[in-house]
């Protein structure tokens, strides 16, 4: 005999201790939607389903697609108006391992239509259903997995229904747009959310980030148009799924670049993460509430004056690490992931690759165009959306990609507010934007970019967003905001460089790097690093010496342009031995001084710096083996003069 949904309904009803004429049934849902109060008096709405199994016992399933979508529509469409929990669940007390326990699919009825190939609850296209793992036999009195098409679903034991009805809260998947009439059911307000942890009773990390990889996967692929966008559910994502990613020490970056979604939305899982990690440590009070990060209801930003630096000096002069000093001490910011993007340019890096282009992605069987934002367009969002924090791109290596080529009109967003307003009407609009100090003085219109700051795919669609303290509609220009800085690195002494122009360069601070050692016990230990096995050169005097002969041969030469081919302190870096004492180990100093040495800074002058070599491979063996600094001829002539 089939197990039918009466037979489930009474199965549940008995699981849920409720007599028949206890339920309150809700209209067009055949008995199988109904209200149940919990026992802290909260209500929620409960779908019923029957297990559905094929005769071998081969599958096991919810049968989302044949049985009852309409129906399930409704629920869930009364659920939503009302502001209620929902729950899809279903049982089979004559199966012995399903006995006694109750599963819950976990999803909004969006994405189970689309799997089901429904619309409006009938059959449109081929679907298929919701499947039931077939080795699942559930032993605890809460166990969740997710299936091959990324659904989570969860086994609950009767004993624990109500602890799990109480605490779970589906309503995070839903379009929460309803309202009530004299009719409908209050609805449930609170002063906090709660959010679903997922947990994973696989003790396996690899199995654990491949269930994650499939439920992002699912997200990607899902197309929402309710207002709860992509970037949401992976917010939501990484709040949900916090607790198993961070006790398995998976990364955002691990989980984003393993899934179909794109790399650069990897901040947004980081983001969910964090606001976990913040829940975790400082748990709601009745008087208190969680902020994220990711807040477009910010005041406008306090930041009122953007940097836009240029560092430059000889290579291995620490012009990286001043940026990163910079970062901490000035911006002092500690989390690089969160608020820095990186970028590095060079001969074949492109505007579409600085800012974003649309290309092509393949989704359910089907070819799709999106936007895929750049590291400028991705951290422009960032700081647009969080005024409370200060943003900055770093692009390294600014001149060996042609740099103007690269920020084509987004060259006219350099220019900031000094001060005053530049105030603007929006065409077709009543709105006024007024951007104060540290705005873009000018603006560029860019469609994509729009697009993606507003999480949309229309221009026309209407959607518009106010963030700090500004009205950003689908007519708005592009500026930066003033808690976005902009800081590069140029080594003046690079082949195949590209020049800045002057309009390009007065647009920025140029900040030179002095090439001197500083007092730090880092520095200390980096100039008085040894160079030859007998430690009587250190780095800081063998780089003074090689300076030396590099100034005098440009002045001997008439060049001035040879003053940037000087050795940088930070060219290599000393390691330290095992008695306490810094080196610069014999490969390292080979492959990378002697070579910049021989193919860059001496190329045309060799025999006057080096011991009669007619090769590099002759001059770093001999340098290696046998002879040491004794490969260079005079090396400290010049200094000792």
């Amino acid at each position: 005999m089939p197990y039918t949904t009466n037979d489930a309904r009474k199965t549940l009803l008995g699981y849920l201790r409720l007599n028949e004429n206890q339920v309150q049934y809700i209209d067009d849902t055949d008995k199988r939607g109904f209200i149940y109060t919990l026992k802290n008096g909260e209500k929620c709405v409960i779908f019923l389903y029957p297990i559905s199994r094929k005769s071998d016992n081969s599958k096991n399933f919810f049968d989302t697609r044949d049985s009852g979508p309409f129906e399930r529509g409704k629920a869930w469409e009364f659920a939503n108006f009302n502001h209620l929990k929902y729950f899809c669940l279903a049982v089979h007390d004559q199966v012995d391992k399903y006995k006694d326990y109750i599963f819950s699919l976990e999803c909004d009825e969006k994405r189970v239509a689309e799997v089901a190939g429904t619309i409006n609850g009938r059959r449109a296209d081929s679907g298929t259903q919701v499947v039931i793992p077939n080795d699942w036999e559930p032993d605890k009195k809460f166990e969740r997995k997710i299936t091959r098409l990324g659904f989570y679903v969860s086994a609950i034991h009767k004993d624990f229904i109500n602890q799990y009805l109480e605490e779970f809260d589906n309503r995070p998947y839903m379009n929460v747009t309803g309202g009530n009439n004299e009719d409908s059911l209050p609805s449930v307000t609170a002063d906090s959310i709660k959010f679903p942890l997922i947990v994973d009773s696989t003790s396996d990390r690899n199995q654990i980030k491949q269930n994650l990889i499939q439920k992002l996967n699912s997200i990607e692929a899902s197309e929402s148009d309710d207002g709860f966008n992509m970037l949401s559910q992976l917010v939501l994502f990484g709040i949900q799924n916090g607790k198993i990613i961070t006790e398995n020490n998976i990364t955002a970056n691990e989980l984003a670049s393993g899934s179909d979604i794109s790399d650069n939305y990897h901040q947004h899982i980081r983001f969910g993460i964090q606001i976990y990690n913040h829940a975790k440590e400082n748990p709601l009070s009745e008087q208190s509430s969680i902020q994220s990060n990711f807040d477009i209801n910010k005041e406008p930003t306090d930041f009122l004056n953007p940097e836009q630096i240029i560092y430059y000096g000889v290579p291995g002069s620490g012009k990286s690490h001043k940026i990163s000093e910079r970062l901490e001490k000035e911006y002092q910011i500690t989390d690089e992931d969160l608020y820095v993007e990186r970028t590095v340019f060079h001969p074949e890096y492109t505007n579409s690759d600085f800012i974003g282009q649309i290309i092509p992605r393949l989704i359910q069987g089907k070819t799709d165009f999106q936007f895929k934002p750049g590291p400028f367009t991705s951290i422009l969002k960032k700081a647009l959306y969080d005024s409370a924090h200060r943003y900055v791109l770093i692009i390294e290596e600014i001149n060996r990609g042609n740099a103007a080529a690269i920020f084509g009109e987004i060259f006219q967003l350099l220019d900031r507010i000094k001060n005053g307003i530049t105030s603007t009407e929006q065409q077709g609009s009543s709105y006024h934007n007024h951007y104060g100090k540290g705005w873009s003085d000018y603006f560029v219109m860019n469609t994509e970019i729009n697009n993606y700051i507003r999480d949309s795919q229309d221009s026309y669609d209407g959607k518009a967003l106010d963030f700090n303290g500004i009205h950003f509609s689908g007519n708005t220009g592009i500026r930066l905001p003033p808690n976005l800085s902009i800081l590069a690195t140029m080594n003046t002494s690079d082949q195949n460089v590209f020049t800045l122009d002057n309009a390009f360069q007065r647009r920025w601070d140029m900040k030179i790097v002095e090439n001197v050692f500083g007092s730090t016990p880092e520095e200390i230990n980096q100039k008085g690093a040894f160079v030859d096995t007998a430690k009587t050169v250190t780095w800081e005097k063998f780089q003074s010496a090689i300076n030396v002969k590099i100034g005098k041969m440009s002045q001997d030469a008439g060049l001035s342009s040879m003053e940037d081919k000087r050795l940088g302190g930070w060219f290599v870096t000393a390691e330290k031995q095992a008695d306490g004492s810094y080196t610069i180990p014999k490969e390292v100093f080979a492959e990378k001084v002697l070579k910049y040495l021989w193919d860059d800074a001496f190329k045309f002058s060799r025999e006057k710096v080096f011991v009669g070599y007619n090769t590099l491979e002759e001059l770093t063996k001999d340098f290696k083996e046998t002879k040491g600094l004794a490969v260079f001829k005079d090396l400290f002539a010049e200094e000792n003069a």
